[in-house]
């Protein structure tokens, strides 16, 4: 599968807010059924935490971390 390029550090910015203390992504805005302070993402199997954002436009979510 071809994966689409990282959004910008700016964009991301605008998404997500990076709790240094707890190592916590949260959403910074509403999106998706996620409400502005939820914290981003789901645990794999793996133990990484999987995000998905709109990189392609919406409706077209892309795993990028």
């Amino acid at each position: 599968m071809k994966r689409n390029p990282l959004p910008d550090a700016e964009y991301l910015r605008q998404l997500f807010v990076y709790e240094p203390a707890t190592g916590l992504l949260r959403w910074r805005v509403d999106r998706g059924g996620m409400k502005a302070g939820d914290v981003a993402g789901s645990q794999r199997p793996s133990g990484y935490i999987q995000v998905g954002i709109d990189v392609a436009g919406p409706g077209n979510d892309e795993t990028v971390a």
